[in-house]
């Protein structure tokens, strides 16, 4: 599976342009949409940590910097948030996509600005070189601070993001809670307070650490809601969306009651064929397998490997490293997927601070 892991290293290198872009999709016109560009940032990382090749860990350099030279600092609303999108050619302009309905554009995503400091943190652990995390400590702390004061609920959780209405002058606050955003802001007010030391980060770091898995667990289902609303849960899947924290949770967090029991549903998902199918009918997504081989990596459980078995007949292309998105669409090679995907086949750490 190194050899697999590598090659999908290779590919979101070959892809990654001078200024540290890698667009979503291969020749697409959009990057970073939704935080991909971080995550696809992780793939590299990985491919460093397992084979000490630079080439990797300049690749992650330049894209930490093309992400900390978009983030916003004027005017003071907006200091330290990005946009939702950007164009994936120079000079790299925000790009207005709505995710739905009558939203017209997207700003201020939580997970985006958090995993800022998770991705400075991430370089700095693995080259030993503290220079740019003290060049760029003003944006990172910009950035998580952006997430503690504008995008926090009175719940000590995190709303999603700020979105503008068709025909409306402004921008209002989203109030849903994704499951999976409240681990990345983990992610970066935990890495924040290691870089830089603030007690505010290290507080939210605790907070979100001790409270985060039971407060979004569902016991009936024994899994992970998507996400909140209005204090109510969100037990629907939503395509892969509600899969994804099954298995992120369990990697991110100290293993739990809940964490493992989302880790079995997400096992339990897995066929014979090794395709981790969680709704008859429903494709196979790559990132199921990923994010359960990630979790499980955590836990010591033993049902991802036909999983990525499965994604290495059936949605990698050993020819040129891609990934495809399912066993329904193996033409679509999302950055965010391969990303996951190498660290899964890479042998990842089994927590993400233990790098």
């Amino acid at each position: 599976m190194r050899a697999a892991g590598l090659a999908v290293a290779d590919r979101l290198l070959a892809r990654q342009q001078r200024s540290g872009v890698i667009a979503d999709e291969p020749g697409g016109a959009v990057v970073n949409e939704d935080s991909n560009l971080s995550y696809a940032l992780w793939g590299l990382a990985g491919a460093h940590r397992a084979s000490g090749e630079q080439r990797y860990l300049r690749g992650l350099r330049r894209g930490v910097r093309w992400l900390a030279d978009r983030l916003v600092m004027a005017p003071p609303r907006w200091r330290g948030s990005y946009w939702y999108a950007y164009r994936a050619t120079p000079p790299y302009p925000h790009l207005a996509l709505s995710p739905g309905g009558d939203v017209a554009d997207v700003r201020g995503v939580d997970a985006t600005s958090a995993l800022l400091a998770y991705d400075v943190w991430l370089y700095t652990r693995l080259s030993g070189d503290r220079k740019l995390a003290r060049t760029l400590r003003a944006r990172v702390l910009a950035a998580v601070d952006f997430v503690l004061h504008r995008n926090r609920a009175a719940d000590g959780f995190f709303y999603s993001s700020w979105q503008r209405r068709r025909g409306a002058p402004d921008w209002r606050l989203w109030r849903y809670q994704y499951t999976a955003d409240q681990a990345d802001v983990w992610l970066g007010m935990t890495a924040a307070a290691r870089l830089y030391g603030k007690a505010r980060h290290r507080k939210v770091s605790r907070d979100l650490r001790r409270d985060v898995a039971r407060s979004f667990y569902l016991p009936g289902p024994a899994r992970f809601a998507l996400g909140r609303a209005g204090g109510r849960d969100e037990v629907a899947l939503e395509g892969f969306n509600g899969i994804f924290p099954q298995g992120y949770l369990a990697w991110v967090f100290p293993a739990g009651p809940q964490t493992r029991a989302a880790l079995a549903w997400l096992a339990g998902c897995v066929e014979p064929s090794g395709a981790p199918r969680c709704r008859p009918g429903s494709p196979a997504y790559s990132l199921s397998a990923a994010v359960l081989a990630l979790g499980e990596r955590r836990a010591g459980g033993d049902a991802a490997g036909a999983a990525l078995d499965w994604v290495l007949r059936t949605t990698f292309d050993p020819a040129t490293g891609a990934v495809g998105d399912s066993d329904r669409d193996r033409r679509a090679a999302y950055s965010n997927v391969a990303g996951f995907t190498a660290l899964a086949l890479l042998d990842a750490p089994r927590r993400p601070f233990a790098w």
